[in-house]
């Protein structure tokens, strides 16, 4: 038996492990979401707590029966050192996803597209309020990469499309069918009346960027027929927004 003071105790490591099971299952569907975007389920998070465990616990045997173990894995602190890191690497990516909206590319257009579909498909209405911010910290790189079968793709682009074996025309179509869910005049509405100066914003990144086809169409027509039904119904209870005299920035990119 060795003499060694472990930094952790097997206490501690069960307790760490039932925090982090107890987590995941508040998780609101918007983070869901975007570790879905990163390609990290909950079965990945929930191994890594799992696996940082048996390292703690497999650390504490290593003090006891040290003799019984291989000569370079003798030392208890590799153990508790690798328990660390794993427990550090779920507790990050939660953090990570808490903290920043998901990011759309070339690369990961297709995880992007299945995710949000997932998500909209049982979002209630506040759910759709919060995937606002990550509609609007995407718009313009989704409409850049529906748009690149009517323009010309960048090297870095093209170089990474010949690397995935994929063609301009297979990610576009991505894009362009989730501008197409985003369509959704349940989405639309809850945008335009509870977030309109976001649905400006959104309609200035299409006026912005100019593409060449008809990219997101549908969605830019939704958006500018419930920014004038609100306006038409000004003062009424189920919009709750008092028309463009609130966002006149939303006027202004609906016309």
């Amino acid at each position: 038996m060795l003499n060694y003071n472990p930094y952790f105790s097997i206490g501690d490591a069960v307790a760490g492990l039932g925090i982090f099971l107890l987590i995941p299952q508040f998780l609101k569907p918007i983070y869901v979401f975007r570790l879905r975007v990163l390609g990290i389920g909950l079965r990945t998070l929930y191994a890594l707590s799992g696996m940082g465990f048996l390292c703690v616990v497999t650390g504490a045997l290593c003090v006891h029966y040290n003799d019984s173990f291989p000569l370079f894995l003798r030392d208890p602190l590799k153990f508790e050192l690798a328990g660390g890191f794993l427990y550090a690497a779920a507790y990050s990516a939660l953090g990570l996803v808490y903290i920043f909206p998901a990011r759309a590319s070339v690369g990961s257009i297709t995880k992007y597209v299945r995710a949000g579909a997932q998500f909209l498909a049982s979002a209630s209405e506040e759910d759709r309020v919060e995937f606002v911010a990550d509609v609007l910290a995407n718009i313009k790189k989704l409409i850049r990469i529906a748009d690149l079968v009517g323009s010309r793709p960048r090297r870095m682009t093209a170089l990474m499309l010949h690397l995935r074996h994929r063609s301009t025309a297979d990610i576009a179509a991505y894009s362009q069918s989730f501008l197409g869910l985003l369509a959704d005049p349940v989405f639309c509405r809850s945008l335009v009346s509870r977030l309109p100066w976001d649905a400006a914003r959104i309609l200035r990144a299409f006026s912005d960027e100019k593409p060449a086809g008809q990219v997101g169409r549908t969605f830019v027509h939704q958006l500018t027929r419930y920014t004038l039904i609100a306006a038409e119904t000004m003062g009424a209870k189920e919009d709750e927004w008092m028309g463009f005299s609130d966002a006149p920035a939303l006027s202004h990119a609906a016309f």
